[in-house]
């Protein structure tokens, strides 16, 4: 938001010179003393340093996200000079030695760019990751004219989503929701898999024998390929997550284990009747010995373990006697063989894994994995030869089938080692993750023969390199780690600069400042992510939570200094009624000022949205100040000055008649705007005796001539000097902000002269955020100053897309 950054120079500016750089027509301002006692200076300019800050910050984060060098080097500049303006207050009061350490902590704000890297990484990654899905679509649907691109892409943005999804589940700890998501991603590479093989087997009959992929009797076989391959995969993991005491992760392998178990219970007794499905769920559940083993394994118990390995066994034989007795057409000594071979594969897995041996680990398990496939074909041929017309005398081991068949177990072997190695690579586990490459290196290259069989070497080739470029999910990984690392640093830093604080000032919390700086650390981020997703509403908000924060912040900390420096503040307290008065008209005035030029931007552009949310902000604030009116000096002249006050809307007709061309028009709205100003000198200068009627006309002409001028700037593409004006027009608002409360405070000495006894710092987070009210509106103060930044912030998300044009 170049608008906003140009904007946020002149504060800090006006910081150095608040009540020196007053223009001439201020010079008799009355009672300046009363308003601005020691006290309440250092509170004014830690408001305004700490809530430029924030402002800089999140828009500094956001022009870096963006690609915008010039407005993030100005950004640069500008937060410099904030930084050295902090330093040297924390110098002036606490001596050079800590206002370096100060400095030396507060850099650290350097890591908010990190994070911003970081996030930028991650979105290019997923950015990466669409584009190859297109690619791969047109690549799939331009291979065969059965296939459909807008499908393809459908499912493989799926996938996209359902990986990262879990993965992002994994990351944050959330077990449960991070298996489901990747059970659902394997169950959608089966739709993908018979998807393909039915567009392939259409396309070459005569490769296929003119059959089917989707069959009844493949159908049956795919069903329990699909839940047998889960099953020992899920069985392997929850033995390693039981083992090495993830408690979260076991449990939510287990629910999942359960789930597989209803499926394969629901398939055997849609088959063979609810008796049957029930002695199957009964015998399935066996497999418990495999965590019995796992805990005898973990405790040392090699007697236990022993134990448990033998009731396997014996598992095995009655298992293999009850399908044999099911079925005539299979064997128990085919089904104990293939059962021996499951229980020391995952059994030899499971000791790889306790050894540290992760190659051996996942190659066994990958085994097994394949194993079930052949378990699945055995047993699905030998039901449908059982029941034949169920299946409509279709058969397995089909050439159509088996294509379909071997496209599934590649594909969701790939899903589950896709989202496993993402994991291992975020966890830092090295030799896993080596591991899972290799076993996924080697499904590419099964995959790219499985294409290059069918489409020649050409096709192959093409596919192997499109498919390659699933390494931006592990991209998408290490920016991850690199956000995350970003923020545990910050979390660091506002751990010390708490400290700092706190044993500087012994008025200050430690835990209040670590709650204050979690909360800031929190706001900046979220404003910032709601930036980059696109919700603006949303990332104003926090930011304009963040500006707040940074008043109620400041003004804690000027607080605890002046307690524990009482003289160097003339015993003067930062919270009196004046100093209230003062911030809450500049900001109301600055906000004004904004909203004003904003609006007329926006309409000369035809940006409508823009315009609407500049308008209804512009009428909230002219609520506010009518309300600030009104509570000193009654409802009637609240009337007055509401009638006067909308005659801004005057430099809207001047911005129309600009656009159409109206030079007429034009001139004649500058004169109702001098018009207004006279009157609303008069009707100000009338109201309060210590305001000079000239002095007021002359600050108004200069406010429309700045207005103006900054939109005619901007209307000729001149940025800089648009800025310049806009920058001396805020500024003046300030100004006139700090003339206006003298005279108030001077006519009204019994509301706002006397000084209250010095408030001590409060010591609890709940005390701390009560933060003053505005004895002009009688609303809470701070969340008054923070609508300001909101606003801005809204200007520059709104004007975005026309000022970069």
């Amino acid at each position: 938001m170049r608008y906003l950054t140009k904007i946020l120079s002149a504060t800090a500016l006006s910081v150095a010179t608040i009540g020196a750089s007053v223009s001439m027509a201020f010079a008799a301002s009355p009672s300046s003393s009363m308003t601005a006692t020691p006290g309440v200076s250092l509170r004014l300019t830690l408001d305004q340093l700490l809530g430029e800050h924030a402002l800089v910050l999140e828009e500094r984060m956001q022009a870096l996200y963006s690609g915008n060098t010039a407005q993030y080097n100005a950004l640069t500049s500008i937060m410099n000079q904030d930084t050295q303006q902090l330093t040297q207050a924390v110098s002036s009061i606490y001596g050079s030695a800590a206002g370096t350490k100060f400095a030396s902590l507060w850099n650290q704000h350097m890591h908010f760019f990190n994070y911003v890297n970081a996030v930028k990484g991650e979105n290019a990654a997923q950015e990466a990751l669409t584009q190859y899905k297109n690619q791969f679509s047109q690549f799939l649907a331009g291979a065969n004219p059965n296939l459909s691109e807008s499908t393809l892409s459908t499912v493989l943005q799926e996938h996209i989503n359902q990986i990262t999804t879990a993965f992002n589940d994994y990351a944050q700890g959330q077990d449960s929701a991070a298996t489901q998501e990747l059970v659902q991603d394997y169950n959608l590479m089966y739709t993908a898999g018979g998807y393909l093989a039915g567009g392939i087997a259409k396309q070459f009959p005569a490769k296929f024998d003119n059959q089917s992929p989707s069959t009844p009797a493949v159908n049956l076989q795919v069903a329990l390929d699909q839940l047998l391959g889960e099953h020992a995969m899920i069985l392997e993991l929850a033995m390693q997550a039981l083992y090495s005491g993830n408690q979260g992760l076991y449990h939510a392998y287990m629910m999942q284990m359960n789930a597989n178990t209803q499926a394969l219970t629901q398939a055997i007794a849609s088959i063979y009747g609810t008796a049957a499905g029930q002695q199957f769920e009964h015998l399935w559940e066996q497999h418990q010995y495999f965590f019995t083993y796992v805990n005898d394994v973990k405790d040392g118990n090699t007697a236990g373990a022993r134990a448990a390995q033998e009731a396997l066994t014996q598992y095995k034989n009655q298992f293999s006697q009850f399908l044999a007795g099911a079925n005539p057409n299979l064997s128990e000594s085919t089904l104990s063989t293939v059962l021996q071979e499951h229980i020391n594969q995952i059994t030899a897995a499971f000791q790889d894994y306790v050894a540290g041996n992760d190659a051996a680990a996942t190659q066994e398990l990958m085994q097994d994995y394949n194993l079930m496939y052949t378990a699945g074909g055995y047993l699905a041929q030998g039901i449908v030869a059982q029941f034949p017309s169920k299946f409509d005398h279709t058969e397995t081991n089909t050439a159509a089938g088996n294509l379909r068949v071997d496209l599934d177990q590649l594909l969701g072997e790939h899903a589950l080692i896709l989202e496993l190695r993402m994991q291992a690579l975020y966890s830092g586990n090295t030799n896993l993750y080596n591991a899972y490459t290799a076993v996924m290196n080697q499904n590419t290259q099964s995959l790219t023969a499985a294409i290059t069989s069918i489409y020649g070497q050409s096709a192959g080739q093409k596919f192997e390199s499109l498919w390659n470029e699933h390494m931006y999910f592990f991209s998408y990984v290490t920016d991850l780690v690199d956000a995350n690392s970003a923020q545990a640093t910050l979390t660091h830093y506002k751990d010390a600069f708490a400290a700092f604080l706190a044993s500087a000032d012994p008025h200050l919390s430690d835990s209040v400042l670590s709650s204050v700086l979690q909360e800031h650390i929190d706001q900046i981020t979220a404003a910032f992510n709601d930036f980059t997703q696109g919700n603006q509403a949303g990332a104003v908000q926090e930011l304009t939570a963040d500006y707040g924060l940074m008043y109620q912040a400041a003004d804690y900390l000027a607080s605890g200094i002046e307690a524990q420096f009482p003289e160097k503040f003339a015993s003067t307290s930062p919270n009196t009624a004046a100093g209230s008065l003062v911030s809450s008209l500049d900001q109301l005035l600055g906000m004004h000022a904004f909203l004003l030029e904003m609006r007329m931007q926006a309409l000369y552009a035809n940006n409508t949205a823009a315009e609407q949310a500049f308008t209804a902000a512009m009428n909230q604030n002219t609520t506010s100040l009518t309300q600030a009116i009104g509570s000193i000096y009654g409802p009637k002249a609240a009337s007055e000055f509401e009638t006067l006050w909308n005659h801004h809307m005057l430099f809207f007709t001047y911005a129309e008649d600009i656009k159409d061309g109206n030079a007429s028009g034009a001139q004649a709205a500058q004169m109702a705007l001098t018009q207004y100003k006279n009157q609303f000198s008069q009707f100000l200068a009338a109201a309060d005796p210590h305001l000079s009627e000239s002095t007021l006309s002359t600050v108004l002409q200069e406010h429309i001539n700045q207005i103006t001028t900054a939109f005619l700037d901007d209307t000729k593409g001149e940025a800089a000097a648009s800025d310049a004006s806009l920058w001396q027009d805020y500024n003046l608002m300030y100004t006139a902000g700090q003339y206006l409360a003298s005279g108030i405070v001077a006519q009204f000495p019994n509301k706002f002269g006397s000084t209250p006894a010095v408030t001590r710092p409060a010591t609890t987070p709940t005390a701390m955020m009560k933060g003053a009210t505005s004895p002009v509106t009688g609303l809470p103060l701070l969340p008054i100053m923070g609508i300001g930044a909101g606003l801005m912030g809204a200007a520059g998300l709104l004007l975005k897309t026309r000022r970069q044009s």
